[in-house]
């Protein structure tokens, strides 16, 4: 992420962070219903997700996450 904004940066890091866990939960329930369930779309989204991850290894503890994702958020409704 090249943003000089550390707010705008963190939260974006912590929102694909968060879209991280989901596709990797989404994925070991698609492996427990078998390869009928199997898109490569997923797979491609997670691949993608998991490089991107690598970006934001300051925010893996869930507390500076979840702060960063709320500072972004109330920033950015701010004008709504």
């Amino acid at each position: 992420m090249n943003c000089n904004d550390p707010l705008v940066r963190d939260g974006l890091k912590a929102m694909l962070a968060n879209k991280l866990d989901e596709a990797e939960s989404h994925l070991r329930r698609r492996g427990e219903d078998g390869w009928t369930a199997h898109q490569i779309a997923d797979d491609r989204l997670l691949e993608q997700l998991r490089a991107a991850s690598g970006h934001g290894s300051d925010l893996a503890d869930q507390r500076k996450l979840k702060a960063a994702l709320d500072a972004f958020h109330k920033n950015a409704y701010q004008w709504f």
